[in-house]
């Protein structure tokens, strides 16, 4: 975790992980330069998360109706950067 005080307070609500094994020759084209597709048994993963963010605000604000929910879905694939994992959004 970070040393300083968060940005956002969010609240994820009704999510769904799907995931699909993926040919790594495939995917290779949409990672940058300096990031490795993180393998598992060989294979790489895309994963489709759709959720409803709730809340989203400043951390020092007040939520704002009509503004702080709203439905998001994420494209994501998993990467290494000099062997640490972590998501990159598609």
């Amino acid at each position: 975790m970070p040393g300083r005080p968060h940005a956002l307070n969010q609240e994820w609500r009704h999510l769904t992980f799907l995931h699909w094994k993926v040919d790594p020759e495939r995917l290779a084209p949409y990672i940058p330069d300096g990031l490795e597709i993180d393998l598992h048994d060989g294979q790489a993963y895309v994963g489709t998360i759709p959720f409803l963010m709730k809340n989203v605000r400043p951390r020092w604000a007040i939520s704002v109706p009509g503004v702080s929910t709203f439905p998001e879905f994420n494209i994501r694939t998993y990467v290494k950067n000099g062997g640490k994992g972590g998501v990159l959004f598609l």
